[in-house]
């Protein structure tokens, strides 16, 4: 399944390829969403897509239920992501 995010325009595609490149470095562990400090699979995507937005001046939260952790399908639920490949 391939998920896109719907205001996925070439600016906020700039600055998500830099926080990309400057997320990738830290180590795996499961915490809460918000913790930096490591990441696991969902998180990391969450987390990329909230920053990014963050720098644009703008909230964005991709988790459909808004919890401490965020889960596979968290994202799929997402209203502001579309399906575009199944």
């Amino acid at each position: 399944m391939v998920l896109r995010y719907k205001n996925f325009d070439e600016k906020f595609k700039k600055l998500f390829v830099e926080n990309l490149k400057k997320h990738t470095d830290k180590g795996y562990f499961i915490r809460g969403k918000k913790n930096t400090n490591s990441f696991y699979c969902s998180k990391y995507i969450w987390y990329i897509y909230y920053i990014t937005a963050k720098e644009l001046g703008y909230e964005l939260d991709l988790d459909s239920d808004g919890g401490f952790m965020v889960f596979p399908y968290d994202l799929i639920r997402s209203k502001k992501l579309e399906q575009i490949i199944f």
